[in-house]
C-alpha cells in the first residue's frame, strides 16, 4: 500500500513546530499578569529591642512590608519585648520566618542539631504568632536540600549582600557592589 499525501522535509516540520512554539509562547505571554520588579527587604538575626521598633515605624511610615528572619535564642533573651514585637510584626503584615535558634552554620552540624534549630525556633515563632512558619533564611547563607522535604521549610536567600554587619559606615552598605545598581534598575523600571 502507499501512503498518500505529501511529506515534508526535516526543515519544514522544524519550522512548523518552531512556529508553533512561538504562537504558544505569545499566547501565555499576553495572558500573563505583567507586574513591575520588585525588592524584598529583609532583617536576619532579631528580634532587637533597640532596632526592631525604629524598623517597625519606618516601615509602617513609608506602607512598606519586609520579612523578619528571627533567631529563637534572641526571641527567647528579649523576653516579652520581643514577644511584643513579634505579634507585631505579624500584625503589620510582615512576613516573619526562621534564622535558627543559635544562629548556626547548618551545613557544618549534625542533621539531626540542624533540623532541632530550626523546630526549636518554630515552635517559638508559632507560639507568638499563631501562625506556623514558613520561610527559613539559613544563616551565612549555608543550607542542606534535604531539609526542605523533611521539615517543609523553604529557604531564602539573597541576589545581594550589603555586607551591612560587617561595617558602621552607611556609604559603604548603600554603595555595595550590587545594591545601588539594583536599586536604580528598579527606579528606572517603576518610571516606565
Amino acid at each position: 500500500e502507499a501512503v498518500v499525501g505529501v511529506k515534508k522535509t526535516h526543515k519544514e516540520l522544524s519550522e512548523n513546530t518552531h512556529s508553533s512554539n512561538e504562537k504558544a509562547i505569545q499566547y501565555v505571554a499576553s495572558n500573563m499578569i505583567k507586574e513591575a520588579p520588585k525588592i524584598a527587604i529583609t532583617f536576619d538575626d532579631g528580634p532587637s529591642p533597640a532596632w526592631t521598633p525604629k524598623l517597625l515605624d519606618g516601615l509602617k511610615e513609608r506602607n512598606v512590608k519586609a520579612t523578619f528572619f528571627l533567631t529563637g535564642s534572641n526571641i527567647e533573651n528579649g523576653g516579652e519585648q520581643a514577644k511584643e514585637l513579634i505579634k507585631q510584626e505579624s500584625e503589620e503584615g510582615h512576613l516573619v520566618g526562621n534564622h535558627t535558634y543559635h544562629h548556626v552554620e547548618i551545613t557544618r552540624v549534625p542533621d539531626e542539631t540542624a533540623k532541632e534549630e530550626i523546630l526549636m525556633t518554630n515552635e517559638v515563632i508559632t507560639g507568638i504568632t499563631g501562625e506556623e512558619v514558613s520561610y527559613m533564611r539559613p544563616p551565612f547563607g549555608a543550607w542542606q536540600k534535604k531539609l526542605e522535604w523533611e521539615l517543609d521549610v523553604m529557604p531564602v536567600m539573597w541576589t545581594i549582600d550589603p555586607l551591612d554587619w560587617a561595617t558602621n559606615n552607611e556609604d559603604e552598605i548603600v554603595y555595595a557592589e550590587g545594591v545601588e545598581e539594583t536599586l536604580l534598575d528598579y527606579s528606572l523600571d517603576e518610571e516606565k
